[in-house]
């Protein structure tokens, strides 16, 4: 399956509502954020074909997941692959 422009407006703009990308951002960081996004989506249409199985598990009981830091500030965790990102 191909990634299409739309599929990654729309991982943009839930990406965005969980927090988990500025919805503010510079424009360089625009076109680094959906560089991010397209290889996710990538990877997750590849395991799916590999599996056969849903690439995302459902997480609608409840299940809160999050990403942060030591001091319980969020962050990507894309800033261990590419400097600057925190």
């Amino acid at each position: 399956m191909k990634i299409t422009t739309e599929m990654i407006d729309a991982a943009m703009r839930k990406a965005t509502e969980a927090g988990l990308l500025p919805r503010h951002a510079r424009r360089e960081d625009v076109s680094i954020n959906r560089e991010l996004i397209r290889m996710v989506l990538l990877a997750a249409l590849e395991s799916n074909r590999k599996s056969g199985k849903p690439a995302v598990p459902d997480t609608k009981g409840g299940q809160s997941v999050e990403a942060a830091g030591g001091n319980g500030s969020r962050y990507s965790g894309m800033s261990n692959f590419m400097p600057g990102l925190r």
